[in-house]
């Protein structure tokens, strides 16, 4: 006897065709990515609400031309342009103050010729370049540079020259309260001989956002990359939580954040130290000259692109369409680069200008005893076996959702709805099949050999499985040994 879904008993003389979408409903959901960060006044959008944003011209139009999340979004959909993209505001707090950098520009003494002391100064402000002429004195090379920062609308800065004690500094500080600049590079591309420059990074003190409503707001739906441009120690502490939670078996909903830091690779390693999270993964940017925010959104869509078409794939060599190299004397070496990996933190790296992913690792670190563990190392795993186990869970739930169970042995007529442990097994073994043509898992045998489904002796209306999968290894290394002969 079949097992229809709707057709029962009737007397009426008629022929019930019923659609049954059990075996035909695909497995994977769409890829989704949420965007975090604040808003102009002006935007269209309520705070604290998660926006689906359709294009960059629609994310001007919610937050603001030149906000954060503008900025954000349009560095994301420069390097995914095709997977669904969510924004969500935080309101600033009025206590924190406008963000606030320094130029530092000082005439270097003992120099005799007039010359050192002629050609252009080179500022590049989160990006945009702005070239100052030096004049014949400090003074007023100060006050040019000044008054070409304050010329730039588009900036959004005041500029001032600041005198403190003996020392000299040009004063940048935000105009509007709505934006953020604590992540925004500073810095001098070129300077006159005649002259030193030191920078003092933008800042604005400690942000205060409130994560927990955007947990709330964020409730059972999946995420599968949060873009996170904000670092301060309790933020991060928020986000690990939560996440870790999310990759739990009891709520499933699990996804990746993605951080970058331009500072140095010491404060880095130091950042890097207090995270232990599968769920997370912290970019340096040191010398990038753009803002961190934008790097940090272009590195997001490069995974999110690779991952929703094969998350097994190495994520090395992706390009950051839209950022800026930094040039040669300011580009992290190798030894530094493999310091950061050896702590956690994830590198990027330039072959002819061009900026690309070069190794993407989670900071998880350590396991439950303290000691060393490099189960969760590297992102591409993570993000294979939340695959698989999504993949596995849709696929067998949906299939088999209204099915009753019995043991193994149990004679019941074709087309009846039952699963039992075997036929659960051959349906695992066959999923493993399908994952591993397409190059998301390996050792087949293994799988087989090791797989355990059983009926739960506590529950017996629960099926319990053991899956063994053996995930794809990346091509990250290549060692080779030249014996010549002469």
């Amino acid at each position: 006897m079949v097992s229809f879904n709707e057709i029962g008993h009737s007397r009426l003389p008629w022929m019930w065709v019923e659609f049954d979408n059990s075996l035909a409903v695909k497995s994977t959901p769409q890829w989704k990515t949420l965007i975090l960060g604040t808003k102009k006044l002006k935007g269209s959008a309520e705070f604290e609400k998660p926006y689906l944003v359709t294009s960059t011209s629609s994310a001007v139009e919610l937050f603001g031309e030149n906000s954060l999340l503008h900025t954000q979004i349009e560095s994301y959909k420069a390097n995914d342009s095709l997977n669904e993209t969510w924004a969500y505001a935080f309101p600033r707090s009025n206590t924190v103050a406008p963000a606030v950098g320094k130029l530092r520009i000082h005439v270097k003494n003992g120099i005799a010729e007039s010359s050192q002391y002629e050609g252009n100064f080179e500022i590049n402000i989160g990006g945009t370049v702005l070239s100052v002429a030096a004049a014949k004195t400090g003074e007023a090379t100060r006050k040019a540079i000044a008054d070409a920062i304050k010329a730039n609308t588009e900036l959004g800065l005041s500029a001032e020259v600041e005198k403190i004690g003996e020392e000299h500094f040009v004063k940048l500080t935000s105009l509007h309260a709505e934006d953020f600049y604590d992540n925004t590079y500073l810095g001098i591309e070129k300077c006159p001989a005649g002259y030193e420059v030191q920078v003092t990074p933008f800042s604005s003190g400690v942000n205060t956002f409130n994560f927990k409503k955007l947990f709330e707001v964020m409730g059972d739906e999946k995420f599968n990359c949060l873009v996170c441009p904000f670092t301060e120690t309790q933020i991060l502490k928020s986000l690990s939580d939560e996440m870790d939670k999310r990759w739990g078996a009891q709520t499933q909903n699990d996804g990746f954040v993605c951080l970058t830091t331009n500072s140095n690779p010491q404060n880095a390693i130091s950042m890097g130290q207090n995270l232990n999270s599968q769920c997370m993964t912290l970019f340096s940017s040191f010398g990038i000259p753009d803002s961190t925010s934008k790097i940090n959104a272009a590195i997001a869509g490069q995974i999110s692109r690779s991952a929703s078409i094969d998350p097994a794939m190495p994520l090395q060599t992706l390009p950051l369409r839209g950022i800026h190299a930094p040039c040669l004397g300011k580009r992290t070496r190798f030894e530094e680069r493999n310091t950061l990996l050896n702590n956690g933190i994830s590198t990027l790296t330039c072959v002819a200008n061009l900026v690309q992913i070069e190794r993407a690792l989670t900071t998880y670190k350590k396991g439950k005893s303290g000691l060393n563990d490099e189960s969760y190392l590297s992102l591409e795993h993570v993000l294979t076996l939340s695959y698989i186990r999504n993949d596995f869970r849709n696929y067998f739930w949906n299939k088999y959702a209204r099915y009753k169970l019995a043991d193994d042995g149990t004679h019941f007529r074709a087309g009846q709805k039952v699963m039992t442990p075997k036929l659960a097994k051959a349906e695992a073994i066959s999923r493993f099949n399908e994952w591993e043509a397409d190059g998301l898992v390996q050792n087949a045998a293994d799988f087989t050999k090791n797989l355990i489904v059983e009926r739960n002796t506590q529950n017996r209306n629960r099926l319990d499985f053991l899956l063994p999968p053996t995930v794809m290894s990346q091509l990250v290394q290549v060692a080779a040994q030249i014996q010549f002969r002469i």
